[in-house]
């Protein structure tokens, strides 16, 4: 839509005070997101350490091309540069795995190991880092182990509890 408006004789300008493009034509006046503006809100995502992003309708990027003459979804395309996303290594498991529910074996030392098998035994429900990958850790759930993984490029965090930019 913003495309269209545009090549029918509208009035492109920028917000410098919130980097963000918009238009106009006659009594018409239309805010939207660009390239560059995404590519500035993806700067501003990293900067302030947060571990991703949302978009709020898909609808509204050029999904065939046609429109803005900049490709297939230039907008989901900028974000997902901008994230490191575009490998495509971001695939769920084909299937869920179970939550390892079995009881530890203990060993001298009762230590709980590392490996996800019992690592939460004994431990108060929480996130814990994983002391041998940087990017796991565990959720733990009235003694039960669950391993999870940051997103390719992120690590856990653990003054956040969360995945975050190294």
């Amino acid at each position: 839509q913003i495309c269209t408006l545009l090549s029918s004789g509208a009035t492109a300008a920028w917000d410098e005070p919130q980097d963000v493009p918009y238009t106009y034509k006659g009594s018409e006046w239309v805010g939207y997101d660009n390239v560059k503006s995404f590519g500035i809100k993806v700067d501003w995502l990293k900067k302030n350490n947060f571990g991703g992003a949302m978009v709020w309708a898909l609808d509204m990027d050029d999904f065939t091309g046609d429109f803005c003459k900049e490709g297939k979804y230039p907008l989901i395309s900028t974000l997902k540069k901008g994230l490191g996303l575009e490998s495509g290594d971001c695939v769920p498991p084909a299937e869920p795995l179970p939550p390892i529910t079995e009881a530890p074996t203990t060993t001298s030392g009762g230590s709980g190991g590392s490996g996800g098998s019992g690592f939460c035994a004994g431990k108060p429900n929480g996130i814990y880092a994983d002391p041998d990958n940087k990017r796991n850790f565990y959720s733990c759930v009235n003694g039960q182990t669950f391993v999870q993984t940051c997103e390719q490029g992120l690590v856990f965090d653990p003054s956040c509890s969360c995945c975050n930019w190294p």
